[in-house]
């Protein structure tokens, strides 16, 4: 499971993760920029949620909210919330931490990860959930239009 320093040299795609650290956020002050504190600060996250933050090269680049259930009562990982800071977009940095979230939670055992599509103000939803669905996410056809869901163990 991701622990607080976590550092992959290589993660399930392939891509090099030659400095790439995920690093646990204990209160929302750690993060570095002011964008992803205000990110952390405002995380309406609920108990189990464990946040963090994303650097390359000694430069934070993301924030990532996740919920980590207990695997006896759901076997589901929830992603809570993965956020690029506009000046990172569009460099792959986004589809690089879903695809490192996706071989965590097969590797602690969880079947699929789910999120709901939920966009920034200045993000289309349709295409945030277009971007989902490039990378694997389907509709679920229960709960909200918005949530999505992909396979990462077989059952």
């Amino acid at each position: 499971m991701l622990s607080p320093d976590y550092d992959n040299e290589e993660h399930a795609t392939g891509v090099q993760w030659s400095s790439v650290k995920i690093v646990e956020l204990r209160d929302w002050t750690e993060a570095v920029t002011t964008e992803i504190q205000e990110r952390a600060r405002n995380c309406s996250a609920c108990q189990l949620t464990k946040k963090y933050s994303v650097s390359e090269e000694g430069q934070e680049i993301a924030y990532l909210a996740i919920d980590w259930w207990p695997l006896h009562q759901r076997t589901d990982l929830v992603l809570y919330e993965l956020f690029v800071p506009d000046k990172f977009r569009h460099r792959g940095i986004g589809a690089r931490i879903l695809a490192e979230v996706e071989e965590l939670a097969a590797a602690a055992g969880y079947h699929r990860v789910v999120l709901t599509a939920r966009p920034l103000e200045d993000y289309p939803k349709k295409k945030l959930r277009e971007w989902y669905k490039q990378h694997g996410f389907k509709r679920l056809s229960q709960g909200e239009p918005d949530a999505m869901a992909k396979l990462v163990a077989s059952q």
